[in-house]
């Protein structure tokens, strides 16, 4: 008997380098001193979110891009096509910082943009150490939440990060960050990638069936687009 699961989108979880995590850290203070406040275009109740400059985002690009392409590649090619027409540009939105303290909580809510993304910082050994009531979700964690709710049907599926952690999903699904009791800080980044398509062209059957994005990376860039902090 073979298993399959081809309902619901796809989940990239990847492992970030320390040095690409610090790097990203002082990125992150950068904006932070400079009070880049991001909170009224943002649904979570934290008081510390900032949004990155252009030159952030550029590094962003430069050392994670592989790795948004390996995604990029299996849900636009193994997972199944589903465009008509050649992808001709992808794109780096919004980015922005996340200092999450005691009692704080992301609610239920999805992103503008394409594909969305949450990088793990600095996550305190000690938040996964506390205990969960029941069936709660532990604390501190990230859920994913997609369809009706229904008998032999898993719709929800949990995350405990970890520091390194990258989840990178499509901007429509819906997400929450449960607190954690701990007094502690715990520093996330997020982001939007938006795909932009040829609409002067269609693609042929057989070229939906062998379709490679990551075969087009020479000719496609992944680009940072100017700053204009908006809603995500």
């Amino acid at each position: 008997m073979n298993k399959y699961s081809y309902f619901g989108p796809v989940i990239g979880k990847y492992n970030v380098s320390n040095d690409i995590i610090e790097h990203l850290k002082k990125k992150g203070e950068s904006a932070r001193q400079k009070n880049n406040d991001f909170r009224k275009n943002l649904a979570g109740l934290l008081k510390e979110e900032y949004y990155l400059e252009y030159e952030d985002k550029q590094y962003f690009v430069s050392v994670l891009k592989d790795t948004f392409f390996d995604y990029l590649n299996y849900y636009f090619n193994e997972f199944g096509c589903f465009v008509d027409c050649p992808i001709d540009g992808v794109g780096l939105d919004t980015l922005w910082i996340n200092y999450m303290q005691k009692n704080e909580f992301n609610p239920p809510h999805t992103h503008s943009g394409n594909f969305s993304f949450v990088i793990y910082l600095d996550v305190p050994e000690i938040i996964n150490e506390e205990k969960t009531i029941a069936r709660s979700p532990h604390p501190g964690s990230i859920q994913f939440i997609y369809g009706q709710s229904a008998r032999f049907l898993s719709t929800l599926h949990n995350f405990r990060p970890k520091t390194g952690d990258l989840f990178i999903f499509p901007a429509y699904l819906t997400h929450y960050v449960t607190p954690f009791k701990s007094d502690v800080v715990r520093i996330s980044m997020s982001g939007n990638v938006n795909i932009s398509i040829d609409t002067s062209k269609k693609l042929k059957e057989n070229d939906k069936k062998t379709f490679d994005l990551k075969h087009n990376f020479n000719k496609i860039n992944f680009v940072t687009y100017p700053d204009t902090p908006k809603s995500v």
